[in-house]
């Protein structure tokens, strides 16, 4: 038997580095796995893929792990591999004490991630991550998934000369006003500095 699981555009923040990120466990049969253009932040690892505990040898993990911002405590990507033979991963940043057990894909990057903070995991001005991802990779997502070309906020997924690695793309500001009774004259609302 064989399953499809997508993991696109998501931001994992691990409290106090307990827990993983994405995880795609096997049991028997094959799973098509698609991890894209996510940022885990804070965790203990960013990407695993494993086979089930007493599950089958024979249990195949098969697609593609890419565009993704992986900021966490030991492992960037740790694949299990008699059951991740062939998993490709490439266009990811990896800021992990071990970037990985398996080889990484040669447009990976392995630097510090820039981010706001691990909590915030937003990116810096300085982010490696910007214009690093692979606008192929991302167009085939949108594309075959009829996701709309937003970031986890929201806001435009591509602002620059190529979409951002991770969940969130640099660039575009975003605010939230509640209007209260003592802000609004008449039918309009006033507010001063919403990004300040």
């Amino acid at each position: 038997s064989s399953l499809l699981a997508t993991v696109i555009n998501n931001s994992v923040v691990c409290p106090q580095g307990a827990g993983n990120g994405v995880v795609a466990i096997v049991g028997a049969g094959s799973r098509d796995t698609e991890v894209i253009n996510n940022t885990v932040s804070g965790c203990q690892n960013g990407v695993l893929a494993m086979g089930w505990s007493g599950g089958s040898d024979a249990g195949r993990i098969n697609g593609v792990i890419a565009n993704n911002l992986l900021s966490v405590q030991n492992a960037g990507l740790e694949f299990h591999s008699e059951h991740t033979p062939a998993l490709p991963n490439n266009f990811n940043l990896i800021n992990a004490a071990s970037a990985a057990n398996v080889p990484i894909g040669p447009q990976t990057l392995l630097a510090p991630a820039r981010l706001v903070s691990t909590t915030v995991p937003r990116l810096r001005a300085d982010s490696p991550a910007i214009d690093a991802a692979s606008p192929a990779i991302v167009g085939g997502s949108l594309t075959t998934y009829e996701l709309p070309a937003v970031d986890v906020d929201g806001l435009r997924r591509t602002k620059g000369a190529a979409p951002d690695i991770g969940a969130y793309e640099y660039g575009d500001a975003g605010f939230r006003h509640v209007a209260t009774a003592a802000g609004i004259s008449g039918h309009i609302d006033h507010f001063d500095h919403p990004l300040a």
